[in-house]
């Protein structure tokens, strides 16, 4: 497979499992990429990691696609999105976030380091 097509893009681990099984019992070739916030990802089959941040890719070759957008279309959830728990902070707000917090504690290290000792002459 060179060419990849995501046909399912959820962070609901049931969601992903029928959505495997599915794909699986129609003999549909596919792969399931698995991501953390951190940018981590690793292909299945693997033992699944749960808890929050994690999402999961279904995809399959250009020449499935069709085949398997049909399959699930019978899935009582939306297979191009499904805006979870792991949605409620986009990751590089929060990397963002940490930098500032960081860099005014080190700008507030330096400050005291430079006038602290000018009070205690």
């Amino acid at each position: 497979m060179d060419q990849r097509v995501k046909v399912l893009d959820t962070d609901e681990f049931l969601a992903m499992e029928m959505a495997d099984s599915l794909l699986a019992e129609a003999h549909i070739p596919h792969f399931i990429v698995e991501f953390t916030r951190s940018g981590a990802s690793c292909e299945m089959p693997c033992a699944p990691a749960f808890g929050r941040g994690f999402r999961w890719y279904i995809v399959v070759g250009p020449e499935h696609q069709a085949e398997a957008e049909a399959v699930l279309s019978g899935l009582p959830f939306e297979q191009t999105r499904s805006l979870g728990r792991s949605d409620d902070l986009d990751h590089r707000a929060k990397s963002r976030r940490w930098w500032l917090y960081y860099g005014l504690l080190i700008a507030t290290l330096i400050l005291l380091a430079v006038v602290l000792p000018q009070f205690s002459r």
